[in-house]
């Protein structure tokens, strides 16, 4: 099993820091409550504090390539829902004139 990396919202990030700002708690017991390590706490706190905590740092930029990919699947998956419409059509059709 992969262990795939967790994204969080800005919002919850936002969130996250009032919960430590309001409790004066410490970032491992809110960690620990949240089920966030403690050292993402700490880093979003030192982006919020330096004006880089935006919705843009929870989302990873995609290359080129995997636009690409994303456009040709989109594009992929089109062509086979037609390409099943048609398949249907022409059994109806065939079917109606015997």
């Amino acid at each position: 099993m992969k262990n795939r990396r967790k994204n969080y919202s800005l919002e919850f990030k936002l969130k996250a820091l009032e919960l430590l700002e309001e409790r004066g708690c410490s970032m491992t017991s809110l960690g620990r409550e949240l089920g966030v390590n403690p050292d993402n706490i700490k880093r979003w706190s030192k982006e919020f504090k330096s004006g880089k905590l935006t919705a843009g740092s929870t989302i990873k930029e995609k290359s080129k390539e995997e636009l690409e990919i994303i456009r040709l699947n989109k594009e992929l998956a089109d062509i086979k829902l037609e390409h099943e419409i048609l398949k249907k059509a022409v059994s109806i059709f065939s079917r109606n004139g015997r």
